[in-house]
């Protein structure tokens, strides 16, 4: 009689946590493709458990939605990139990559952020309970952001014409507004996110602004021909 073959044990189930980021991070396509229209068995589907395993992580199809947009739309999960950006490098470079990834992130939340305006907001239009713990996580993730933002400045803070806290400020508002700009004139334009600018003329506008370079040396004036006539008494 042959050695009976030992059954494959079953993988460890994740730990709570980790589980609970598993399924966010695969409900964000759906949830993106449909919307708040998605159906329970639509994220079971894109999670790989049943129906009944959602609802043991989380409270209800609301809640699963809500949780997968504040991640998709936390502005900490792009700290990593922003991180590895070497602050020796020239100022001028260090902007340009500072708003690649900007775009980059523009692109990602900017649907997300109709999904939490809809989850979000109380009757009075303002946020409410879940929205509330959403606007904490922004604000502390904003401040997160700016943290590495003045990291990239502060080797040339002797060369800003702003204080470097009101430069990093300066900077978010201005490359975000041409980032947002991008977005309003595709959703014009058929619904896609158009590169207006391209980062480095952003960042050539940040640093030069608008007006066209000049020579700043004043022009030479030109040498004489000849004697200049002089003006005689009585002429």
């Amino acid at each position: 009689m042959s050695p009976a073959v030992p059954r494959p044990s079953r993988a460890a189930p994740l730990p709570p946590e980790e589980r609970r980021r598993a399924i966010l991070d695969a409900v964000q396509p759906v949830i993106l493709e449909r919307g708040l229209d998605v159906t329970t068995r639509q994220l079971a589907d894109a999670a790989g458990v049943a129906e009944g395993t959602l609802f043991r992580v989380f409270d209800d199809k609301e809640q699963l939605v809500r949780e997968a947009a504040f991640a998709a739309a936390d502005p900490t999960t792009g700290l990593d990139a922003l991180a590895a950006i070497d602050a020796t490098a020239p100022l001028r470079d260090r902007l340009v990559r500072l708003v690649e990834l900007m775009e980059q992130r523009v692109g990602q939340v900017r649907v997300w952020m109709t999904v939490l305006h809809r989850l979000g907001r109380g009757p009075d239009g303002l946020p409410h309970g879940p929205g509330a713990e959403w606007a904490r996580r922004q604000r502390e993730g904003l401040e997160a952001v700016h943290a590495q933002m003045r990291r990239l400045l502060e080797p040339d803070a002797d060369r800003l014409r702003l204080p470097l806290d009101d430069a990093v400020q300066a900077v978010d508002a201005l490359v975000l507004g041409m980032l947002l700009h991008a977005g309003r004139v595709g959703m014009l334009h058929g619904g896609n996110l158009e590169r207006s600018f391209e980062p480095r003329v952003i960042v050539d506008l940040l640093l030069d602004g608008m007006l066209a370079p000049t020579d700043p040396t004043p022009p030479t004036p030109p040498t004489p021909t000849g004697d200049a006539p002089t003006l005689t008494e009585g002429s």
